[in-house]
């Protein structure tokens, strides 16, 4: 995804909060009307008002940069909303704007919205009652390591099965009764939850998860995961325990939103805000971004949420009463 796309769809889902009977498009492609070719600009984010002959439409320029936009950049969006027969340019930063963009704005009148998303006073919204946090959970076992499953005497030979080496990746397991996990699923349970904490790199354990006392029951090298544990084999859930010699590698990375504020030039919060972050991992950066409205009773409500990183791997959005 091209910097800063994440945030242009945050930017869609608020201003479609904002006008609810608006059509919001976002990164579409209008024609120049000028153009004898077909010629085209793309556009971050489209809002159209009314019903033709009487619509109105506003085109949204996102700088997601460090930078101020600068007066050259900010001329070029205003030719662009004359090429496309738009009435009206919002450009959203994150930087203040400099005098010459300020100016150039008032001398268009009501044609130009400057909006700055900039960091929220701790007052604006109770943080201490909504509050996410962003993470992030990579673990794989790695070469060398053996899982050998276990199970109660006698079911060998009724369910004719084998003391035998099973995948990491393999669905197989279960604590709940009901639904089929995997081997990586059970290292989370036996990592737990560390909040606050980054651990990364290579590491060894030996674990035995189960209940089953006269099944090979390990010794003191072995770190014990006490669950009602069953493996699924011929549509049964068979008692078994698991002993694990293991070489992983398990990177954990827990971290607090800050809270942003959706802003008008000279009409302040428009009862919008953003939580947001953005961490680094070992396969890559993650942005996480959730807009929130306040309605006229005083209630917040989420508008989405956007995550944007790499595939392959898990970030996920938590709230302050999950951890």
């Amino acid at each position: 995804m091209k910097k800063g796309k994440d945030l242009e769809l945050v930017i869609a889902a608020i201003e479609k909060g904002l006008s609810p009977d608006a059509v919001v498009e976002h990164d579409i492609f209008l024609p120049v009307l000028t153009s004898k070719s077909g010629r085209t600009r793309q556009i971050d984010v489209a809002i159209r008002h009314g019903k033709p002959p009487r619509e109105t439409l506003t085109i949204v320029e996102v700088q997601d940069r460090n930078s101020a936009v600068d007066i050259n950049t900010f001329g070029g969006w205003l030719n662009k909303v004359d090429e496309v027969g738009a009435q009206h340019l919002m450009v959203v930063s994150r930087r203040q704007f400099p005098l010459s963009v300020k100016e150039k704005a008032e001398q268009a009148g009501n044609k130009v919205y400057l909006m700055h998303i900039k960091e929220a006073v701790p007052d604006e919204i109770p943080t201490d009652f909504i509050r996410f946090f962003i993470d992030y959970h990579d673990f794989s076992l790695l070469d060398g390591s053996s899982v050998r499953v276990k199970v109660q005497k006698g079911m060998i030979e009724k369910y004719a099965l084998k003391s035998e080496l099973v995948s990491a990746n393999e669905r197989r397991f279960c604590i709940d009764g009901s639904n089929l996990i995997d081997i990586t699923a059970l290292f989370r349970l036996a990592l737990g939850y560390e909040e606050q904490s980054s651990l990364r790199g290579k590491m060894s354990a030996r674990l035995y998860f189960g209940t089953m006392a006269d099944v090979d029951v390990p010794n003191l090298d072995y770190m014990v995961i006490k669950v009602d544990l069953r493996v699924s084999f011929s549509g049964q859930l068979i008692p078994c325990a698991i002993l694990v010699d293991a070489n992983y590698h398990y990177e954990h990375i827990c971290k607090k939103m800050k809270l942003l504020s959706y802003e008008q030039n000279e009409h302040g919060n428009l009862g919008y805000w953003i939580f947001e972050e953005k961490i680094t991992t070992g396969n890559g950066v993650y942005s996480c971004r959730i807009p929130v409205k306040r309605d006229n009773n005083g209630a917040f409500y989420l508008l989405g949420t956007f995550i944007d990183g790499p595939s392959h791997c898990k970030a996920e959005i938590v709230t302050a009463l999950d951890r």
